[in-house]
Parts: C-alpha cells; structure tokens; sequence
C-alpha cells in the first residue's frame, strides 16, 4: 500500500501530463526519499529494546517510544532543513538547470517525508505492541485517498499537486496511526497480554 500511494503519482504524471513534468517529479523525489533512509536505520536499531521492552514492561516502552519520537523529529527537522538549504544548488548540479522546478517539488515533500520520519516510529511500536493490523488498514485507506487527491489535484496543478497528494496523505496516515499507538499504549491494548509477566502487567 505504502509503494503504490508513494509512486503511483509519478504513474499518473507521466499518463495526464508529459514525460518533461515527471521527470522533475522523480528528480525531487528520489533526492528527498532518499533521506528518508535514515530513520528506518534509527528505527531498525531501536527495535530489537523496544520488541523487548513491550514484554517486559509497558512503562518502560513508553518511555523509549516517547525518547525515540523526539530524537527522529529533531533529527528530521535538522536533516530536511539541511537539504532544503542546499537543494536549489544540488538540482541543477545533477540534473542541469531544465530541472530547477524540481527544487519547488522537493521543498513540499520534505513536509510528507517529515511525517514519515514520524510513521517509522508509531510503525515500530504498533509491531512490538502486536498491532501490525493498524498500520496496514491505514496504508490502505491512504493509497485510496492518495488515488483520489491525484486525480483532483494533477490536471489542475500539475507536478505541485502530486507533490501535495503525497503530503497530505503522510499526513492523514501518520495521524490515524498516531492517535491508535498514543490509544495503544495509554489503554494497554496489547494483543497478548498473557505473555507479560506479573511485574510488567503491575506497571500497565
């Protein structure tokens, strides 16, 4: 679901408008997503405590859930920034300056690729808390209205409105899954409770 609502906008560029618009689509795309590498590496080696931690002790999960999510948005916040200041000199240094209304594209992805930085956190908890079900319902419902948001959005504003498909999908996903970890860890809604042991379920 994530690929599709993701890439399915390039599809639809290149289909409703021409080969010259989607390739500054995919010129801004694959520099901003690439970045957004970074925090499934954070969240990769974060995981391994958190799985282990939402056996033991769901105090203790939400304090790293809580530590984690600040350290990625900072991270993010510092990281997109970084590249959004040097982007305008990038572009036309990789691509030549035909593809300078990339820099326009790039600049409004880092705003979903933020959100993601944030939905790599709640993904990674709702899989140690045994809610992988969440994440997926939310993915599907966001590449149903990413469909959606593209078809309104590209034959009026072209290349921007893809780009903003894109963001407000991320955002709207990254709310749904949001609210249902903060629901997830304040109600102690763990799938198998029956594996904590007693001095984990005192805690809860």
């Amino acid at each position: 679901f994530v690929v599709i609502y993701f890439r399915i906008d390039t599809i639809m560029l290149s289909i409703m408008k021409s080969d010259q618009v989607t390739g500054w689509y995919n010129a801004a795309y694959l520099l901003i997503f690439s970045l957004a590498f970074i925090a499934y590496v954070i969240m990769m080696s974060v995981y391994p405590t958190l799985s282990r931690l939402a056996k033991e002790s769901l105090v203790e999960t939400k304090k790293l859930y809580r530590q984690t999510l600040y350290l990625i948005g900072l991270a993010g916040i510092f990281i997109l920034g970084l590249a959004a200041l040097i982007v305008k000199y990038l572009i036309p240094l990789l691509y030549g300056d035909e593809f300078l209304p990339a820099v326009a594209i790039f600049y409004i992805l880092t705003i979903a690729v933020w959100f993601a930085y944030l939905a790599n956190v709640w993904l990674y908890t709702l899989n140690a808390l045994g809610k992988q079900k969440i994440y997926t319902w939310g993915t599907a419902l966001g590449m149903i209205l990413n469909l959606i948001l593209n078809f309104i959005l590209i034959p009026h504003y072209s290349y921007l409105g893809a780009a903003w498909a894109t963001v407000i999908t991320e955002i709207v996903v990254g709310l749904i899954i949001f609210i249902a970890c903060e629901t997830v860890l304040k109600k102690g809604l763990i799938s198998k409770p029956s594996f904590l042991p007693p001095m984990a379920e005192k805690n809860i």
